[in-house]
């Protein structure tokens, strides 16, 4: 009797064991999911077969997808949330509003509990890698954009330890941690909460590192980083930021970039002799 009950407990621990198993698969999962929550004027995406497709509020994304916005047009994205609503998407942005408002304290933004991207008009952005990895104490994501064009705004929440967010731009990467940033394909950057780390190749081949902090903005063109004044600030979002811009015409959609993957990685902390993404130390 003892032995039959010995044996329905480890087959009950071994079933809940299996459970925690598959609903942690499932929750990593979904992290890997990028959600369209909202849409300006139009926008269109690819998976890499060449061809385009409108782009949807509810639509959800996978890893090596690429979205292009239209002149006066923008999407907003939320990255490892498939269920993301406009509702639940925390960072309060309304279309017609060009300042940020929320609940922040005292900052005059949201509270930052997903990682969200805007993407603003005549914007190419590569969703390159979105994983999560459980390891049992925490979940280590690894968020890979490649932003090819245009300008985005973005808010990162608080990374667990070895978790990466990154955005590529042609001629470098950006890395941001627990940060609320804008940035363009020029390397030009607001950074209205936390701090994102750049690393550019100069026109010499050089590379050059900067950290910007909270009310900073940083030019790569003088190569200045100085503080925001209050009309940046509050105007952030509307400001070009240095982005390119497409003349309008009969063909409302700019060019599309290459990807850059055969670009030299550039790391943020360790310049032009940093590792790739996904590999060890040289």
């Amino acid at each position: 009797m003892k032995n039959r009950f010995t044996s329905r407990l480890g087959l009950v621990a071994m079933a809940f064991l299996l459970a925690t198993a598959v609903t942690a698969t499932a929750d990593t999962d979904a992290m890997t999911k990028a959600k369209v929550v909202r849409i300006k004027g139009s926008a269109r995406f690819t998976t890499g077969t060449g061809s385009w497709q409108p782009l949807k509020v509810g639509d959800v994304l996978n890893s090596g997808t690429v979205i292009q916005t239209a002149a006066d047009s923008r999407v907003d994205l939320v990255l490892g949330d498939p269920k993301a609503t406009v509702s639940n998407a925390r960072i309060g942005l309304p279309f017609g509003s060009a300042t940020p408002g929320g609940d922040g304290a005292g900052t005059g933004f949201s509270r930052v509990d997903q990682n969200f991207v805007r993407l603003m008009e005549n914007t190419v952005l590569s969703v390159d890698k979105l994983s999560a990895t459980d390891t049992g104490a925490d979940v280590v994501t690894d968020t890979q954009l490649d932003l090819r064009a245009g300008r985005i705004f973005g808010t990162v929440k608080k990374l667990s330890a070895g978790s990466r967010y990154e955005v590529k731009i042609p001629n470098g990467v950006a890395g941001v941690r627990g940060t609320i940033y804008m940035l363009s394909s020029l390397g030009d950057c607001m950074v209205f909460e936390g701090s994102m780390a750049q690393a550019l190749v100069t026109g010499s081949g050089d590379t050059v590192r900067r950290v910007i902090n909270a009310n900073q903005r940083y030019d790569p063109r003088t190569d200045l980083i100085t503080d925001l004044n209050s009309q940046e600030r509050a105007e952030g979002i509307a400001n070009t930021g240095g982005s390119q811009q497409v003349k309008q015409g009969s063909n409302p959609w700019g060019p599309v970039p290459p990807n850059g993957k055969d670009n030299p990685y550039v790391s943020p902390t360790q310049g032009s002799q940093g590792p790739p993404p996904g590999k060890g130390p040289n």
